[in-house]
C-alpha cells in the first residue's frame, strides 16, 4: 500500500475516532443517571478506540506495532462489557431511586418491584 494512501486513510480514522471520542464525552458530561452515562461512554470504547488504534496501525504498518496494538483493542473489547455490566449492576442494587424511573428486575425470584408490592 502506498505511503500516501495509507496515511490519508490514517488521518481519516483519527478524525472519525476523535468526533466520536468527542460526542462521547459530551454525552457523558450531559446526561444524569450512571446507566446513560455508561450508553455514551460505551462509544468511546467501541468506535472511538476503533478508529484510533486502526489509524496508529495504519501509521506503524512497518515497525511491527499491530499485533501490539490488536492486542490492546481485544483486550478492551473484551474487558469493557464485563467492567460496564459490574457497575450496572452495583448502580442498580445501591440506587433506590433508580425504580422511579425504570422496572428493575429482581434476580433471584424474577420479578418485578411492582410485582412485590
Amino acid at each position: 500500500m502506498s505511503e500516501i494512501v495509507r496515511l490519508v486513510l490514517a488521518i481519516i480514522c483519527f478524525v472519525i475516532g476523535f468526533i466520536c471520542v468527542s460526542i462521547s464525552i459530551f454525552g457523558v458530561f450531559r446526561v444524569h443517571y450512571v446507566l446513560n452515562r455508561m450508553q455514551s461512554a460505551a462509544i468511546i470504547d467501541t468506535l472511538g478506540l476503533l478508529f484510533l488504534l486502526l489509524g496508529l496501525i495504519l501509521i506503524s504498518w512497518d515497525m511491527g506495532w499491530f499485533p501490539k496494538l490488536a492486542l490492546i483493542l481485544a483486550f478492551q473489547w473484551v474487558g469493557s462489557p464485563i467492567a460496564s455490566h459490574m457497575v450496572g449492576r452495583m448502580e442498580v442494587r445501591t440506587d433506590r431511586s433508580l425504580s422511579e424511573h425504570m422496572e428493575i428486575k429482581d434476580e433471584r425470584t424474577d420479578e418485578t418491584e411492582e410485582e412485590k408490592v
